[in-house]
């Protein structure tokens, strides 16, 4: 279980989180949805320790900021929306995703680079493993560092806007691939514009507004709330087909 408590921060003068109050169960996928600049990947910033918040983040009631540098890349993997791109080939990439589970000497054995070629294989990135990841375009490499996520094989992914530079298709399988994460186990969190897909994909859905957790409940409940009609200001369409609802906005 995740649990955030009383969790605040600001830049400076500026207040981004106020007083986030939410949990994330384990083995589910959690859609974090808000406008730009809500404080969604600041929040995920405070869950990777990357800043000095106030307030509680635990795991399993362990707080984050008592974990080690190791203990958190093992525990919590992070794919921000905007990674720097390094001039590396793919595998090599794919291959830092190990690197929480080497020795000092981090030289990777049969079984760490078994899960390399795996995670390589799993994104459809084979005939690319060889290239550099300067040379991918933006949904390969996009897809280059899920597979490094997939690699690092932690209990918690969270993924900041990732089906950002992906065409239908690649979006599709990214996000198939957060189900078969879930499958084997992992918690997932999403940050997303993408609401359709977020309704679609998660089992709880958290919606930020000027900072504070304005919903946090199931898909329907989010749907009957209409939270996100007033959160993004947008009509909400709702129609039933085959005893599936679909919803739009305009």
């Amino acid at each position: 279980m995740i649990e955030f408590s009383h969790v605040s921060y600001a830049y400076g003068r500026r207040q981004v989180l106020k007083d986030i109050n939410f949990s994330v169960r384990p083995h589910t996928i959690t859609a974090l949805l808000g406008r730009n600049g809500c404080g969604k990947s600041t929040l995920v910033s405070c869950l990777a320790g990357q800043l000095n918040y106030l307030g509680n983040i635990t795991l399993n009631g362990r707080e984050v900021k008592s974990l080690t540098e190791a203990e958190r890349s093992r525990t919590i993997s992070v794919l921000p929306q905007c990674p720097s791109i390094p001039d590396i080939s793919v595998r090599e990439l794919i291959g830092f995703g190990r690197y929480p589970y080497l020795g000092w000497q981090k030289k990777p054995d049969e079984e760490n680079r078994r899960i390399v070629e795996r995670a390589i294989a799993d994104t459809g990135l084979t005939a690319l493993a060889d290239e550099s990841v300067k040379n991918l375009s933006g949904g390969e490499r996009q897809r280059a560092f899920f597979a490094m996520i997939l690699a690092n094989d932690s209990r918690i992914t969270v993924l900041d806007e990732p089906t950002a530079y992906m065409d239908i298709d690649h979006q599709k399988q990214l996000m198939d691939f957060t189900v078969e994460l879930k499958r084997r186990k992992k918690t997932v969190i999403i940050v997303t514009h993408d609401i359709p897909a977020a309704l679609k994909y998660a089992d709880s859905l958290a919606v930020i507004d000027n900072g504070c957790i304005a919903f946090q409940g199931d898909r329907d409940t989010c749907i009957k709330s209409r939270i996100l009609e007033k959160t993004f200001g947008r009509n909400q369409i709702v129609f039933e087909r085959n005893g599936r609802k679909y919803v739009f906005f305009e």
